[in-house]
């Protein structure tokens, strides 16, 4: 009981977060639906190309949080303190990379999305003024990570509340007063991450004594690149299937983007919609992946997996109801999305669809989650990769490139992907396979020794 309560004061946190960048995120939707259709797709095509590089960049935190928590859990604080310090050099040094790509291959990406000829420029230059606020990102989502496997969730959901609410105001001021449309949205992401990253740096200082420096942006010795390893061991694996999902997306946008601009707001507003549904599940997920960092490096094996089976069942649930509850009220929420009447059936059956995808999302946020935390990222890497591609992209290309089955197809896709991924997620867990690589993640915490950076 005490365990559950726990996981709990983790979760609500994080979906408060989750929730708010929903927020931020639709209401930047509705505003630059209120420029047009072409804005609204600019705003859809901009957003998929953004995310999928700021997955890349989660590389570090991705990881960093779950090795942090391992050290904290086998009391090894001063390898935590140094991983913490080693990922800001390591977060300048890929953003010089990342962003580099973004910029000058904008042109490439946005054409390989079949972005419509007329809204090509002004999605160009949405590109560019996104990728700004990309390395803001990569230092906040880091520094946020070191304070929640310090289990300080709390604290990080009330820099996301100023960050947010900064965002939303500058981006309502700037898209509907000064009528700068989607450039509005960009620009105000970029004053909200500087003030999320000032408030998280403050944070680190009063909470965790820890005192960076301007030198730490550049610097990475060969101490901290050697600190890097485990959490690019964990890191490298989740990024790399997490933007291979966000390929396949965009495999998807782009067949959608065949179908015409109408096609693409739809697909937006309709996965606008399903993601709400998802944000109890994800809170829950990665509330269960911390806390399960500290159970493993504890050695607390048996606790570990009595966790993740209740937890499995809590989050199926949630993400069935809330399925349903968003398809019910599917027309309301399409037509606050500025959907024409004419397209709102046909989003409600894709909506409908969405309730069984959301099984197997539901089984594979929590389990990649857990079998991440555990040591076993290398499983979900080789089982998620392929199948992402056969099933969500090749199955997409099938029903709807080739048998002309529109969004429905695209859905079916999603659905079946989820699906098959989760069953096997789930084989892995209960057959107790990841137990040895729990077992040699927890003496690796338990036995690493560092040197803390002067």
């Amino acid at each position: 009981m005490q365990q559950n309560q726990r996981l709990l004061s983790l979760t609500w946190p994080v979906l408060i977060e989750l929730l708010l960048a929903f927020t931020v995120s639709t209401a930047g939707m509705w505003l630059a639906g209120k420029h047009g259709g072409q804005e609204q797709a600019v705003y859809s095509l901009g957003n998929q190309v953004f995310h999928f590089f700021f997955i890349l960049f989660r590389v570090i935190s991705m990881g960093l949080s779950v090795v942090v928590s391992q050290y904290l859990g086998a009391r090894n604080h001063e390898a935590a303190r140094a991983t913490a310090f080693a990922a800001i050099g390591a977060n300048t040094a890929m953003a010089f990379v990342l962003i580099s790509l973004l910029i000058f291959g904008a042109p490439w990406w946005l054409s390989g999305l079949n972005t419509p000829s007329d809204i090509l420029p002004r999605s160009q230059a949405y590109l560019y003024v996104l990728a700004m606020a990309l390395l803001l990102d990569s230092y906040l989502v880091s520094f946020a990570a070191v304070l929640r496997a310090h289990l300080h969730s709390r604290h990080t959901m009330l820099i996301a509340v100023l960050a947010q609410t900064t965002h939303l105001l500058f981006a309502y001021l700037l898209m509907h007063y000064a009528g700068l449309g989607v450039m509005g949205f960009a620009l105000a992401m970029i004053a909200s991450r500087v003030l999320g990253v000032l408030l998280v740096i403050k944070l680190w200082r009063t909470l965790l004594n820890y005192h960076p420096q301007f030198k730490d942006c550049w610097q990475l010795t060969a101490i901290q690149r050697a600190l890097l390893t485990p959490v690019l061991a964990v890191g490298i694996p989740g990024a790399v299937e997490a933007a291979t999902y966000r390929f396949a997306v965009l495999v998807t946008v782009a067949l959608v983007g065949a179908l015409g601009t109408e096609a693409l707001a739809l697909h937006a507003a309709v996965f606008q919609c399903a993601s709400f549904g998802a944000f109890l599940v994800f809170a829950l997920g990665f509330a269960a992946e911390l806390k399960l960092g500290h159970l493993i490096g504890a050695g607390e094996f048996k606790r570990a997996y009595a966790l993740v089976k209740t937890a499995l069942w809590v989050c199926i649930l949630l993400g069935v109801g809330m399925g349903l509850i968003s398809a019910l009220l599917a027309p309301i929420s399409l037509k606050a999305l500025s959907q024409p009447d004419k397209l709102l059936p046909l989003g409600q059956t894709l909506m409908f669809i969405n309730i069984a995808l959301e099984i197997g999302r539901a089984s594979n946020i929590l389990l990649v989650n857990a079998l991440r935390a555990v040591g076993d990222a290398r499983f979900t890497l080789h089982m998620s990769v392929p199948t992402i591609l056969f099933f969500m992209a090749g199955g997409a290309w099938l029903f709807t490139g080739q048998w002309q089955w529109g969004l429905i197809g695209i859905w079916l896709a999603y659905t079946i992907d989820e699906l098959v991924r989760g069953a096997v997620n789930a084989y892995r867990w209960f057959s107790l396979a990841w137990l040895p690589r729990a077992i040699i993640t927890h003496k690796a915490a338990q036995i690493g020794k560092t040197t803390m950076p002067q």
